[in-house]
């Protein structure tokens, strides 16, 4: 029992430091992931949300084309200006800085030797309008860049040929004879939209690092919870168990016996022992008061070897223990008890380079569908027979 305690404290004391560092590792592993899942997702959002800003200008350029065909239709004079010079004004007007706080710009390009207006100004968006010329699916182009220290989207909407009305017009805009000339489903240039997105994913940033550091000192506060709760129910088992067993035997101690019987609602059948150890005033006198701690650690032990896990030990006095056996007739309380008796007397125990060996008496009283009301009784019966067994020579069960 004294062992049994002693891992409970140790336990108990052991869980703090390995604990704080297993959530440490916990809640650091869940910050990390925190913070890469809402930075990636958030990313992606804020990427997706540019690019349907840009989509957003598209459409409005695309209007503003429609628009000129409309008028071009009506006013067949030509007073008006060609659909790229048309677009591109009508693009100045909207006001790109306006409608989108001055974080995204626009602009038509085309290739070298047939752009309408300006050409790619760098080797990447010359790369993005050949694989809009070259790819089958045709579809707009994104790509991520730095620039002067900001991160731009952009993205890069094509515009091919769809009729020949618009390819005989740009080829007579642009001069075109021969194989120079556009044909319908030709690439003929792209609308070039860059979005300045460095502080939304600055802010996506902040946002993710604040989101882990939360998640971080929750992980850390309901760890150590569960690990306070824990604590305190092995704390309250400890107490338990020091207020229900005697500590040097592990057997249970007068309290918890009493206990025991006083719940019991029903007429029982059974015996009780009450032993004591013989002369064991001298065991003290002789080997000194730790080697009599010995000697009642032994007896309860060759007490434990021989009774049932369904009987009941108790230590109730110095050197007396009372054994409750359950549901026995007499005859086998007489064999239980003779037997208690006999690995008493048989065991030696060593203390300090000595040699001890005791003896013990036995008053034992059995009863039939009793009520457990009158175990004061039986206890009395047991105890005059005790004293008996002890008057009689010692060292023998009387029942």
């Amino acid at each position: 029992m004294e062992q049994d305690e002693g891992n409970i404290t140790k336990r108990i004391n052991c869980l703090t430091p390995l604990c704080s560092i297993i959530i440490f590792i916990l809640a650091i592993l869940s910050a990390i992931s925190s913070y890469y899942l809402f930075s990636q997702q958030h990313r992606e959002t804020t990427i997706s949300a540019a690019s349907n800003e840009g989509g957003l200008v598209i459409k409005l350029s695309h209007g503003f084309v429609r628009a000129y065909s409309d008028f071009e239709a009506q006013y067949a004079s030509g007073l008006l200006p060609n659909p790229a010079l048309f677009r591109a004004h009508a693009l100045k007007l909207t006001d790109l800085n306006s409608l989108f706080g001055g974080s995204l710009a626009s602009e038509v390009v085309g290739f070298p030797g047939k752009a309408v207006r300006l050409e790619p100004k760098d080797d990447l968006m010359r790369e993005q309008m050949t694989a809009l010329q070259t790819h089958k699916d045709k579809k707009m182009k994104t790509s991520l860049f730095i620039r002067d220290g900001q991160t731009i989207l952009r993205s890069v909407w094509p515009f091919y040929a769809k009729d020949s009305t618009c390819v005989n017009c740009h080829n007579k805009i642009l001069g075109l004879t021969g194989s120079e000339q556009w044909k319908v489903g030709d690439l003929m240039g792209a609308q070039v939209v860059e979005k300045n997105i460095q502080q939304q994913l600055k802010d996506v940033s902040n946002e993710a690092l604040l989101l882990s550091i939360l998640i971080f000192l929750t992980v850390i506060t309901v760890l150590y919870c569960f690990i306070f709760i824990r604590h305190q129910i092995l704390l309250a088992k400890q107490l338990k168990t020091l207020a229900n067993t005697d500590p040097m035997t592990g057997c249970m101690n007068r309290r918890n016996m009493y206990n025991k019987i006083n719940n019991i609602e029903e007429n029982v059948s059974g015996a009780i022992l009450i032993l004591d150890i013989d002369k064991f005033k001298k065991v003290n006198d002789n080997y000194g008061h730790a080697a009599g701690d010995v000697v009642i650690q032994t007896i309860a032990k060759c007490i434990k070897s021989e009774v049932r896990d369904s009987d009941w030990t108790a230590r109730i006095g110095g050197e007396e223990f009372l054994i409750w056996l359950h549901n026995v007739s007499k005859t086998q309380a007489e064999n239980i008890a003779e037997s208690i008796r006999q690995q008493i007397e048989s065991v030696v125990i060593e203390y300090q380079q000595k040699t001890i060996q005791c003896t013990a008496s036995i008053g034992l009283y059995a009863f039939e569908d009793d009520s457990p009301t009158h175990f004061n009784t039986w206890f009395s019966n047991a105890d005059a027979l005790l004293y008996e067994a002890k008057s009689n020579g010692r060292n023998k069960v009387v029942s």
